[in-house]
């Protein structure tokens, strides 16, 4: 996660158009992907027949739904979007301190 925060937002967002307002893909997706991997894995080595590939396709079914709602979400989300806006700047929106700097959000 923390990882995440450091590298992989800015990435994302430098390269990508991509923004994660909450920091969930690092909180949440991250993590999860990470222990769904090792739920494939430990099988293995453990010898267990079955769950490994059952593992693996309640893995590709979460990332392939959570991928697909959100590119649905994100493209039903265009007409509402300002693109004079700076995303997740609350300075029109809200008052904000003078000291805050703005290139940080």
């Amino acid at each position: 996660s923390v990882f995440g925060f450091a590298r992989v937002t800015p990435f994302l967002e430098r390269h990508c158009d991509v923004h994660d307002t909450c920091g969930i893909a690092n909180l949440h997706g991250t993590p999860s992907l990470f222990g769904g991997i090792v739920s494939i894995v430990v099988p293995v080595w453990i010898e267990s027949a079955g769950a490994p590939y059952r593992q693996a396709l309640g893995v590709i079914a979460t990332l392939a739904t959570g991928a697909l709602s959100g590119a649905l979400v994100g493209k039903l989300m265009i007409p509402f979007g300002d693109d004079h806006v700076r995303m997740a700047d609350d300075g029109p929106y809200w008052e904000v301190a003078d000291d805050f700097p703005a290139d940080d959000v």
